[in-house]
């Protein structure tokens, strides 16, 4: 089985499989539907109060670890 890409394929199809790739790509871009200002500025929040608390998280965890294991090895 040859490639689609093999140097012997005439130069006319391989720019009508390229046209077509790009004809489709377009197509499944315009299928998209894209959140609303509110809907992306509601998630983005979201995303930082996460980020926030479970930075908090972490390091209250990491610093108690710490103190437990300063008092584990004196």
């Amino acid at each position: 089985m040859e490639s689609l890409l093999d140097v012997s394929l005439d130069i006319g199809i391989r720019m009508k499989l390229i046209t077509n790739f790009f004809k489709e790509v377009y197509g499944e871009y315009k299928k998209v539907t894209w959140p609303s200002k509110e809907q992306t500025i509601a998630a983005t929040i979201m995303v930082v109060i996460m980020v926030i608390f479970f930075a908090v998280f972490i390091g209250l965890v990491d610093y108690f670890l710490t103190l437990i294991m300063g008092i584990l090895l004196r």
